[in-house]
């Protein structure tokens, strides 16, 4: 719980501020040349995800990297393998921009290759401070990172530098997060020379390779659907489509998936028969945080579209549409792929990951074909048919009680539900008034927190009871702890 406060606390005050730089960059940027822009970044970001894997063995197999010579063979494997891949990324955009029509990628895709190599390095320690359970140093990262992209981009964007501003803004972000981690980590448990030995490098492989496959099919559904609406209907569209998916995104991204990573090293802590009722708990507990947020996303997508300039609409009905993947997805993501990575059934998210590619895919090139909006319709059915998939695997396998986990999502979804009256109420009583659409939305965002928490207590109140004892028991050990002075040698 100590782990989530620091991340998430990070993550959503930074995701505050990067929304706001990311409003103020359509007041420069087209939505084609931020279509552009994102389809180099895509590009060039699949291989570099798909090759990250590896570097989760410090995380999953803790006990297994007893010295400094795992975590250095980790390290050869992880850099070596991620910068081969960069650079040939980076050296066939210009191909690939062309069958995808957007011959700009060509310009975008090497600086996008130095930035990502950069967070390649970091990210070895940050997952070496997460195995140790220090999550303040990942947290601060984060934050000096986002926040430097936001200010950077903006201000190369204002400077007349175009799409190249986002390409600036990655590589400052990626400068600020690989020196505050590398200098917070032990960096003699992953620096440390040691004669590279095959019998070394095979359990890490072994563990890494079939995860390479679920996060390259991680990768192609979340971002590849970029490209293909961007070959289907244009940058244009591209551009719309990606803004309105990463505001959607912010729940399962910034709250769920901070969950997940604090998840797997505490899992990896527990013994196995505890696993499965941790899974069930962290569940209602991840729905409470995370559904209103993703309801409340829909609800004001309107709303959040009138802060836009004229060229960026279409971005409300997309968000609307779009939100219901935040419900469901965190679900699969940040509870059975860390539960099934601790287990070692590196074989079944890979599985799990052909599945999701299949399911996104299928519909958008189905469903996708009637329009934008349907494309989007297609994103969020692809992605609560995989998450019911995951969490049937997950009782075939282990026998987790997935009755019950469902069941503790419940109240938190249908407490959610006054929220969406209230704000359509709020909105139809103030029409008539001319309010500013930043003030409007702030209005809007307060009456529906007030209005969730409220209803959270009456509805779900045996689960915001648990939440709130939770904090309060994380925040007395730290207390205690921090009291306990150390013993005298």
């Amino acid at each position: 719980m100590r782990g989530a406060g620091w991340t998430l606390l990070s993550a959503l005050g930074t995701r505050g501020v990067s929304l706001v730089g990311t409003l103020l960059l359509t007041r420069f940027l087209a939505p084609d040349v931020q279509g552009e822009v994102t389809a180099a970044f895509i590009f060039v970001l699949t291989p570099h995800w798909a090759t990250m894997p590896l570097v989760q063995y410090l995380v999953a197999r803790p006990k297994s990297v007893a010295g400094p010579d795992v975590g250095f063979h980790v390290t050869v494997a992880h850099l070596t393998l991620g910068f081969t891949v960069l650079a040939l990324a980076a050296l066939t955009s210009g191909v690939a921009g062309r069958y995808f029509g957007v011959p700009e990628m060509a310009r975008y895709a090497p600086g996008f290759a130095v930035a990502l190599g950069l967070e390649r390095i970091g990210t070895i320690a940050e997952r070496t401070l997460a195995r140790d359970l220090r999550f303040r140093p990942i947290a601060v990262a984060r934050s000096a990172s986002e926040l430097g992209y936001s200010a950077s981009s903006i201000a190369f964007a204002a400077l007349g530098f175009g799409g190249m501003s986002i390409v600036y803004g990655n590589i400052v972000r990626g400068l600020l997060f690989c020196p505050i981690l590398v200098f917070a980590s032990n960096r003699g448990a992953w620096l440390t020379p040691t004669p590279l030995k095959l019998s070394t490098f095979r359990p890490i492989f072994a563990f890494g390779l079939p995860l390479c496959v679920s996060y390259l099919a991680v990768i192609v559904s979340r971002r590849w659907d970029n490209m293909v609406i961007t070959k289907m209907y244009g940058p244009a569209v591209a551009g719309l489509y990606n803004l309105a998916y990463n505001l959607a995104d912010v729940p399962a991204l910034q709250v769920a998936e901070q969950i997940g990573d604090v998840l797997m090293p505490s899992l990896s802590q527990l013994a196995p028969g505890d696993r499965k009722a941790a899974v069930v708990r962290v569940a209602g507990l991840l729905a409470l945080l995370v559904f209103p947020l993703a309801v409340g996303l829909g609800a004001v997508a309107p709303t959040i579209e009138s802060l836009f300039s004229a060229s960026w609409r279409g971005v409300g009905p997309m968000l609307a549409v779009l939100a219901a993947m935040s419900i469901t997805r965190p679900i699969a993501v940040s509870i059975v792929g860390p539960y099934l990575q601790v287990e070692g059934r590196t074989r079944v998210v890979m599985v799990l990951g052909l599945a999701q590619i299949a399911l996104l895919m299928g519909g958008l090139l189905t469903v996708g074909r009637l329009g934008p909006l349907w494309a989007c319709a297609a994103v969020g059915i692809a992605f609560a048919l995989y998450t019911l998939i995951s969490l049937l695997i997950l009782r075939a396998l282990d026998g987790v009680a997935i009755g019950r986990l469902l069941l503790r999502c419940v109240p938190p979804f249908v407490a959610s539900m006054p929220m969406i009256v209230a704000i359509l109420a709020f909105r139809a009583a103030i029409s008539r008034f001319e309010l500013p659409g930043a003030l409007r939305l702030a209005l809007e965002i307060t009456l529906g927190a007030v209005t969730y928490v409220a209803s959270a207590f009456v509805v779900a109140r045996p689960l915001a009871r648990e939440l709130v004892e939770t904090v309060r028991d994380a925040l007395r050990r730290r207390r205690d702890s921090d009291g306990v002075p150390e013993a005298s040698s």
